[in-house]
């Protein structure tokens, strides 16, 4: 089934309301002494001009909320302070996609990956999945991290000389205070900067230290190094893995693989695990696979886990709708309203909660709720993983016995013919 052109004009209305909008602020107001509560005072209002749901809004009780933190913000001292003020104060309201960003973070890598720009970073996030304890989240394929042979679930036990989660260029990487679920951060660093971890692979492992320098990439350039053909069981399968929906950029990426790379493949993974984006990136892929001028009509497998968020839960929902082939993974994370993005007097951004987009979903809710996949695999702790992703294994069978059916189907004797249908790779 189609989406309707009536839905696919949604796509594009919420693309243009999601792009960034910029409150211009003199410059010389992002040096002056900071006043906490005029910022709180700021954040407050922002929310209250820009949320979804204006009823919702006063049934939680948002001007009584910003009292609660007033005294608190009076005495609050330094940016950081501050802002954890706040982000408690919008933790209150339990949604999604409302949360404030630091200035940097937003510039190198939520700036960078609207504009596709190339930022010098380590390329992994850091999680903190136990209190004050930091672990290798998510690692760009191709990045620095990734060529120094870092793995997912790796303890970090120092940069340099710091403790790991006191290092003063550590930063949140903008997680929804309103949301459950391990904070993340990355480490702000320059072109060619060396960064020493100490980190410990296991339990029982000794600690050792393991020196990246750090170099230029971002999420759509991992895209496009995800992209790999791997053999499993005597079948050729497509592997792509899109980090974000942010950028047609991305679109073109899988587009070029499924016309080149993947050719010859017998199957596909179309990992969307990962921040969501433009919805209308999402009816640009799902187009890839359905209808009449789908480019791909061979076994494909959809990728899921609780990060997927957003546009990429929309994507889920309609890949499942349209029955286009299994989703496996996990639930996704239940974040999915229309946002958009200001800036604050002190040049960081807030990230607000703008529009319901129950409308794409024929009125399913996915906020809080989330996408169940068709086939349930579970990720497990990430402390300690060893690099493991049970997901993509069970994707890569799930694709291996959909292909071999497909044969079989295929070589059955046609009922008007009474000869073989052949499968041709």
């Amino acid at each position: 089934m189609k989406l309707s052109r009536c839905l696919t004009m949604a796509f594009a209305l919420v693309l243009a309301v999601s792009a960034p909008v910029v409150a211009q602020t003199p410059d010389h107001l992002h040096d002056a002494p900071l006043d906490g509560l005029a910022l709180l005072n700021e954040a407050w209002e922002l929310t209250r001009a820009n949320f979804y749901d204006r009823r919702l809004l006063e049934k939680k009780g948002w001007s009584q909320i910003r009292k609660k933190y007033i005294a608190a913000a009076k005495k609050a001292k330094g940016q950081e302070e501050i802002h954890q003020i706040i982000s408690k104060m919008l933790g209150e309201l339990k949604t999604s996609h409302l949360a404030i960003v630091d200035k940097e973070v937003y510039k190198r890598h939520l700036d960078a990956e609207f504009k596709n720009q190339l930022v010098p970073q380590l390329g992994f996030e850091f999680v903190e999945a136990e209190k004050r304890q930091l672990f290798v989240g998510g690692i760009l394929e191709g990045s620095a991290a990734d060529k120094a042979g870092l793995k997912t679930g790796d303890k970090i036990l120092q940069i340099g000389k710091y403790a790991a989660i006191d290092h003063e260029n550590l930063r949140e990487a903008g997680h929804d205070p309103g949301l459950p679920g391990h904070h993340g951060y990355v480490l702000l660093c320059d072109k060619g900067e060396k960064v020493t971890l100490t980190i410990q692979r296991t339990e029982k492992s000794k600690p050792e230290e393991i020196t990246i320098t750090a170099a230029p990439i971002n999420m759509i350039k991992a895209v496009k190094n995800s992209v790999r053909v791997v053999d499993y069981k005597g079948y050729k399968i497509g592997v792509v893995h899109t980090w974000h929906f942010m950028s047609s950029a991305v679109s073109r990426i899988v587009r070029d693989a499924i016309e080149n790379e993947f050719k010859n493949c017998d199957g596909m993974i179309l990992d969307v695990r990962g921040r969501g984006g433009s919805t209308m990136v999402v009816s640009q892929i799902l187009n890839m696979f359905r209808g009449r001028r789908a480019i791909w009509k061979k076994p494909v497998v959809c990728l899921t886990d609780h990060g997927s968020r957003s546009a990429k839960e929309i994507f889920s929902w309609a890949w499942q709708r349209d029955k286009i082939g299994e989703v496996v993974g996990e639930t996704t994370q239940g974040a999915c309203i229309g946002t958009i993005f200001k800036s604050l007097k002190d040049g960081s951004w807030m990230l607000l909660p703008r529009i319901d987009v129950k409308r794409l979903t024929r009125g399913v809710e996915i906020e809080g709720v989330g996408v169940k996949p068709s086939i349930f695999q579970g990720q497990g702790p990430l402390k300690f993983r060893s690099g493991k992703d049970l997901i993509l294994d069970k994707g890569m069978s799930v694709c291996a016995k959909k292909i071999s059916a497909r044969g079989t189907m295929r070589s059955k004797p046609s009922p008007r013919r009474g000869g073989k249908r052949l499968y041709k790779k």
